[in-house]
């Protein structure tokens, strides 16, 4: 945990020009590998389930990153906390919606879900990290539950 600790320090100090740069050139990631329509169906359900575990990942690293950009390494308040979740969130729902535009991928509410509880377990990730308290362990454990609910959700349903 010590190199997270030490790359979300290295991440903190650096200008807030890069650290929202980071944000952004990871919305446009995004936005370029949503944009393409799917190379292959995914046929097994190890594939799918893996293909919608990425959601989390990448939404918990823009989660990460948004809380970071703001703050670098002042303390972290409330509203960073809240801003970095909806700003991120709020970026999941747009793609999602852009999704129904592009030829054979879909909207899916459970991959909302899934970029929302990513988002929120980033942001908790790291308050954890930074602040060293245990505190936050429940709220990323529910995080968590949260994420891999929609995941199966995503997975198994048309949701």
């Amino acid at each position: 945990m010590r190199w997270f600790a030490a790359f979300l320090a290295f991440w903190a100090a650096l200008p807030a020009t890069l650290r929202w740069g980071g944000v952004v050139a990871e919305m446009a990631l995004l936005w370029l590998l949503s944009s393409r329509q799917p190379l292959v169906a995914t046929s097994s359900n190890a594939g799918a389930m893996l293909h919608n575990s990425a959601h989390v990942v990448a939404y918990a690293a823009m989660g990460a990153m948004a809380l970071l950009a703001q703050v670098g390494c002042r303390p972290v308040g409330p509203h960073h906390r809240w801003l970095a979740v909806v700003l991120s969130a709020g970026y999941g729902a747009l793609d999602e919606l852009h999704q129904g535009f592009v030829p054979g991928r879909v909207q899916s509410l459970s991959d909302f879900g899934s970029d929302l509880s990513g988002a929120l377990l980033g942001m908790l990730l790291v308050q954890a990290v930074r602040s060293g308290e245990r505190r936050w362990n429940p709220l990323i454990g529910a995080a968590l539950v949260g994420a891999i609910g929609c995941v199966t959700l995503a997975t198994f349903t048309d949701w």
